[in-house]
């Protein structure tokens, strides 16, 4: 391999360069990691891999660049085929350019992925549509990589998208690689259009509370037509004819029809409901004994957060089918009551008076309409009292009533007022003599 291998000074000299350059490019790229600019623009997690990366690619091609200029007979075994079909060679040459490209397109989506992770961020968008969002820049880039590097090894792309995956049907329809590509594109360019269209569409104009579910519901209403149309349109693009599919599989879409009623029922309560205006986010309501507060409303369920801090999905259907309570419907300011008992004998404007004021000096409690005191019913042990107030705090009264409570048995006390409990006088009469007495 090395017969007649000689090495002249020059070649020497100007291989001697390229490694000291290589080495000391390789540690200035140690140094970059550690640089403000790099951490802000990768992260720092992001800059250590980003180093790693290109002092690899730094190395293999001062690796090569220094066989190059010594000369060395390698540079004829880099050439030869390791696979080799009619117009398709790979040689290691090849593979060192894949390789080179392949870290280079690492880099590429490092770099893409961190800037649009941070500008996304500032939109303040959710984190699935910010994924999907992602995943459709990581798609494209993998896509444009793989046409590169596919033609660097001289593949030809019209050849590797017409190779047949599979075949199917009567007429052995045929599913190749670049209908796959394809539906791959279509699928992910949808989704990143649709994430878009959604954020101009619940943005553009003046967008209060209220009307912020209707867009919601309409634009899901648009999401699932666009979808459906897609999916319609990309089968009927590789072959797939849905009358012949739908004629074939009867039985199957009716029990799917019998499955999915109530997916449709939902849905169609979730369109009435946020036209209607009945139930809006941020409302309390009660349904079934159940208090939440409505979080979030979507075209199939509402999100509910209970009391206990619980969060429940609840299907549209049951706010149109069952009795439902909103609190918070017509106005924020709702009444309320606690209920309370003195011993007989108490003063009652006294305790008209205490109660009042237990209500006025909770600061919890609305001052408009003002609370007032109503005397119930004379109970078999207690008098009994119901002080109404209002507020608008709904999701929170029960609290508000516990600290009412506690200001009325702290007021009763210090005023000598009893809060009696349920108790029975038992009188017991004496025989009188004369009557006979049992054995």
């Amino acid at each position: 391999m090395f017969e007649g291998f000689s090495l002249s000074f020059g070649s020497a000299l100007t291989a001697l360069l390229v490694f000291v350059t290589t080495v000391l490019v390789m540690w200035g790229l140690q140094l970059l990691k550690k640089e403000r600019i790099a951490i802000s623009v990768f992260s720092e997690k992001g800059a250590f891999y980003m180093v790693r990366l290109l002092q690899i690619i730094v190395f293999l091609w001062g690796l090569f660049f220094t066989v190059f200029f010594l000369e060395l007979p390698f540079l004829d075994v880099v050439k030869q085929p390791l696979v080799a079909f009619d117009n398709f060679r790979v040689t290691p040459y090849v593979v060192f350019i894949v390789v080179t490209e392949f870290l280079l397109i690492l880099l590429v989506r490092q770099g893409f992925s961190t800037f649009f992770r941070r500008w996304l961020a500032k939109k303040e968008l959710k984190t699935s549509r910010m994924n999907t969002i992602l995943m459709s820049i990581d798609i494209f880039i993998w896509l444009g990589g793989l046409f590169l590097i596919l033609s660097t090894m001289n593949v030809p792309i019209r050849t590797l998208f017409t190779f047949p995956l599979f075949s199917f049907g009567k007429g052995n329809k045929v599913i190749t690689v670049g209908s796959v590509v394809v539906l791959i594109l279509v699928f992910s360019l949808t989704s990143w259009v649709l994430s878009l269209l959604e954020d101009v569409f619940m943005n553009v104009g003046a967008v209060d509370k209220e009307s912020r579910p209707r867009r919601k519901a309409i634009f899901s209403i648009f999401k699932y037509f666009i979808w459906v149309l897609i999916v319609v349109l990309s089968l009927e693009t590789i072959g797939v004819k849905l009358s012949v599919l739908i004629a074939s599989s009867a039985a199957i879409f009716v029990g799917l029809g019998l499955g999915i009623q109530d997916i449709f029922k939902d849905l169609i309560s979730g369109v009435f409901l946020n036209f209607e205006k009945n139930l809006r986010e941020g409302d309390v309501i009660e349904s079934e004994g159940i208090v939440g507060e409505v979080k979030e409303m979507g075209l199939r369920t509402t999100k509910i957060r209970t009391r206990d801090d619980i969060f429940m999905m609840v299907p549209n259907h049951q706010f149109i089918t069952q009795p439902v309570i909103n609190w918070s419907h017509f106005n924020q300011n709702t009444r309320f009551n606690v209920e309370v008992g003195v011993a007989y004998g108490s003063d009652v404007s006294k305790v008209e008076k205490l109660l009042l004021d237990c209500a006025i000096q909770n600061k919890r409690i609305s001052s408009s309409p003002k609370p007032f005191v109503r005397f119930h019913n004379f109970g078999n042990s207690s008098l009994d009292f119901q002080l109404f107030f209002w507020t608008e705090e709904t999701f929170k009264v029960e609290n508000i009533k516990s600290e009412v409570r506690f200001s009325i048995c702290q007021a009763f006390s210090e005023h000598g007022i009893q809060i009696p409990f349920p108790q029975q006088d038992v009188y017991i009469k004496e025989m009188r003599s004369g009557l006979p007495q049992e054995d």
